[in-house]
């Protein structure tokens, strides 16, 4: 009786297994390709946006710059003007955002459905005096033996004053400039990270993303963080002092949940068994990303 079982099984799968029809990628229909506009728009800063084409997840087409498109500006719903193209899909216009405004975007080209997308620019950061704080584990040195080559941590505080009449979302990146012996200034430091020291076992990172839901005394949101960095001089030039800024950003809503999406989808990698992270997108009948941000930079150290 069970080998009759086993034989019927068998023969199941079989019959399964027959049945199964192999699709060659190149049966499957092409997506429609679509504008992708991709533009963060930053108070005081000129307005610009790369624009090119969607492709299809299976093709092996480069991707294309649509250089020909018209992509108009609104402020406050009155036009404002066209962006210009330079190259690669890159656009400029020769007028600058404007905090507390509302910027549209509208974008068309031969052969694809117009895109369009609005952000609204946040007013500047208020915040309290920042203040360090560190142990005999945390700070910045220069190597005794080589002075070429400098690395360290120090922590921080410092409270952001929220405006309690609208929904705020902010980010914090710190930035290291070092002076060497003879004066030159040395920009664009490879591994600056920061650390939110509020959640327990965070990772450094470039910058870090917070809303204004944990807020004490009414309207403050206290912030606890670290700053490292390391920088390898290899013309052996001797580091002189340093300087750390800290570029706090009141982002528009849109612009947080692409950053936050962005991180997730980063964080979970091409992994077989983590759920995809769809990266945040409010382009109408397009993709991408049009997001917005008033930026305050002070000196820390």
């Amino acid at each position: 009786m069970k080998k009759i079982k086993l034989l019927i099984c068998l023969f199941t799968v079989f019959i399964f297994l027959s049945c199964e029809k192999i699709i060659e990628a190149k049966d499957l229909p092409e997506q429609d390709s679509r504008i992708v506009l991709n533009s963060l728009l930053f108070s005081e800063d000129l307005i610009t946006a790369n624009i090119t084409a969607s492709r299809g997840i299976l093709s092996n087409k480069p991707f294309k710059d649509l250089n020909n498109a018209i992509c108009q500006v609104f402020e406050n719903d009155a036009y404002l003007g066209n962006l210009t193209n330079i190259q690669n899909g890159d656009f400029t216009g020769f007028f600058t955002a404007k905090a507390n405004n509302k910027y549209r975007l509208v974008v068309s080209a031969s052969g694809y459905s117009t895109a369009t997308a609005t952000t609204y620019i946040p007013g500047a950061v208020n915040y309290s005096a920042p203040e360090r704080y560190d142990t005999i584990n945390y700070n910045y040195k220069i190597d005794s033996f080589d002075s070429s080559y400098i690395n360290g941590t120090s922590k921080f505080k410092i409270k952001i004053l929220d405006n309690l009449n609208t929904k705020n979302f902010y980010s914090l990146r710190p930035i290291v400039i070092l002076i060497d012996s003879e004066g030159n200034i040395i920009e664009n430091i490879d591994y600056v990270t920061i650390k939110n020291n509020a959640i327990e076992d965070s990772f450094d990172n470039l910058s870090f993303e917070i809303n204004d839901l944990n807020k004490i005394n009414n309207n403050q949101i206290s912030l606890d963080f670290d700053v490292k960095f390391s920088y390898y001089s290899l013309e052996k030039l001797k580091i002189k002092s340093i300087r750390v800024y800290l570029e706090i950003s009141n982002l528009s809503e849109e612009y947080y949940n692409y950053k936050i999406t962005l991180a997730k989808q980063t964080e979970v990698g091409p992994s077989f068994f983590a759920e995809p992270v769809l990266v945040y997108s409010n382009i109408i009948n397009g993709l991408g990303i049009l997001g917005s941000a008033s930026k305050t930079r002070l000196i820390i150290y």
